[in-house]
């Protein structure tokens, strides 16, 4: 039996449930996303020839009361576009599949490939149970990545559990922020500013 194309860190199978590729003003609802052998949700911006500028102030994607689980690289994976908004939905046991690849996360927050930056991101009441490795993570100042293209990023009233040899959070980035949230396990690489934030990244939780 032969399965997916084979990669560095692990099997990845070329295939997403929903692929949004230099689009805006997209609403996801009501939506159960599962078992893909890429990742549930995966959100780029690579511009065509002839495609204008998205407008002033536009919204990348609107996802709201949607459950995305048991994807093999990503629940979602945002990687371009500014503006996500999330309500009421779930990104749990990522990668705890047969197929697997990095980054074994609930949401990776991780600017390539694209055209625009994916900065300006809204979780509102969402649940990161379980995943293989983390809950959400953003590693844009690890990975040299300029932190001018992935920032700006509020969790309100979000729970987080870690997996068994995972973590809830790995917020390695500017302006990430969280608000009566819940972490059940580690939270590891914060953004080791210069500035001082008199916010700081974890408020009443």
């Amino acid at each position: 039996e032969v399965i997916g194309g084979g990669y560095m860190d692990g099997i990845q199978a070329a295939y997403d449930g929903i692929f949004l590729n230099g689009s805006y003003g997209i609403t996801l609802s009501n939506l159960y996303i599962h078992h893909f052998g890429h990742d549930g949700i995966y959100i780029i911006y690579r511009k065509c020839p002839s495609q204008m500028d998205p407008p002033i102030g536009y919204v990348t994607c609107n996802i709201s009361n949607c459950k995305v689980e048991y994807n093999s690289r990503t629940n979602l994976a945002w990687g371009g576009g500014r503006h996500v908004n999330v309500f009421n939905s779930e990104f749990n046991y990522a990668a705890l599949n047969r197929v697997a690849s990095s980054t074994f996360s609930g949401v990776d927050i991780e600017y390539e490939n694209s055209d625009l930056d994916n900065s300006s991101g809204t979780f509102t009441d969402c649940k990161f149970l379980f995943n293989k490795f983390a809950g959400v993570i953003c590693d844009a100042n690890g990975q040299s990545q300029t932190t001018n293209r992935a920032f700006d990023y509020n969790f309100i009233r979000c729970r987080f559990a870690a997996g068994e040899n995972g973590y809830t959070v790995w917020p390695n980035t500017k302006h990430m922020y969280f608000t009566d949230s819940r972490f059940y396990g580690q939270v590891v690489n914060p953004y080791n500013s210069l500035v001082n934030d008199p916010l700081g990244q974890i408020n009443n939780t």
